[in-house]
């Protein structure tokens, strides 16, 4: 029998509760899987069956996930790359300021946080995380990318369910406008979590030594 205790928080959240949106959905829509589950519920057997496949098909879902995110920050980039702007809304123009003067020392040479490129940044933001988790400081940053991991499986998975239900069913139907709406919701979520992930980094960075 599988231990849900043997997976990581990450792999319950973000991973394992995507998938079981998509493999509940199957259960319920494809007679020949549901045959599998039996009449009488789920025995333990069962129920480790569909962990595994609710783990499998997380992946599967997340790999989607990658695909909606990339979609919703190609105009604007991740909130992390927003401070680069001298008018960006994430943090106070004070912390910017500071920010600024930190990454220099961290990078040992003059940094305008405005003329950085989307991968340059990209790297000193790994090491501004590396800084803050080395420092204990981590906690509420793993927080949120937990959720935020979680939100983006679930638009994933509402999506797949809204599509699977639009193709199965022809058309609009109720149960395609409720998985899409629910798709929305997830989306929103992200983003909003995704916005705290970024105001968190940087100002847990600036509290460190």
């Amino acid at each position: 029998m599988i231990d849900v205790k043997t997976f990581d928080p990450y792999e319950v959240i973000g991973v394992i509760t995507p998938g079981s949106v998509v493999a509940l959905m199957l259960a319920t829509q494809w007679p020949e899987l549901r045959e599998l589950f039996g009449q009488e519920g789920l025995s333990i057997g069962d129920l480790g069956f569909f962990v595994v496949m609710a783990f499998v098909l997380g992946h599967l879902v997340q790999a989607l996930g990658n695909i909606l995110e990339s979609i919703v920050w190609s105009v604007t980039g991740m909130p992390s790359a927003w401070v680069r702007s001298p008018r960006q809304t994430l943090i106070s123009t004070a912390q910017r300021d500071q920010l600024e003067a930190k990454v220099t020392a961290l990078e040992n040479t003059p940094v305008a946080l405005a003329s950085l490129g989307r991968r340059q940044w990209g790297c000193i933001t790994a090491r501004i995380a590396g800084k803050v988790r080395a420092a204990g400081r981590g906690t509420r940053l793993d927080a949120f990318l937990r959720t935020y991991g979680l939100a983006r499986g679930l638009a994933a998975g509402f999506t797949i369910a809204a599509v699977w239900l639009g193709v199965k069913d022809q058309g609009l139907t109720e149960g395609v406008a409720v998985a899409a709406g629910l798709a929305a919701v997830a989306l929103y979520r992200m983003v909003r979590f995704a916005r705290h992930y970024g105001r968190c980094l940087f100002q847990e960075y600036l509290d460190t030594p």
